[in-house]
């Protein structure tokens, strides 16, 4: 049995907004899916938009200052990935 998963939006080379978070999983036998998003709480606010700017120069360079800033926010996340519940984790639709 092997299932479909399709991404909503976005794609896995620059992650850098929250709907690239989003994925859709179906059972090719039965076409029954589930739709899996990860929780906005779990970013701080301007998470993704502090990544653009500190991992793709996206409008312009980081400053040190706003590395070390999104270094911690990145960290925190990935903590909460590596603890969290899946009910504090994501929604299921």
């Amino acid at each position: 049995m092997e299932p479909i998963i399709t991404e909503e939006k976005g794609n896995l080379q620059e992650i850098t907004v929250e709907e690239n978070y989003v994925f859709t999983f179906t059972r090719k036998s039965t076409g029954a899916a589930i739709r899996v998003q990860t929780r906005p709480t779990i970013f701080p606010d301007g998470f993704f938009e502090q990544r653009g700017i500190v991992e793709f120069g996206i409008p312009r360079e980081a400053t040190e200052e706003e590395r070390r800033i999104f270094e911690t926010w990145e960290r925190g996340v990935r903590d909460k990935f590596m603890s969290f519940s899946e009910e504090e984790l994501f929604t299921f639709e």
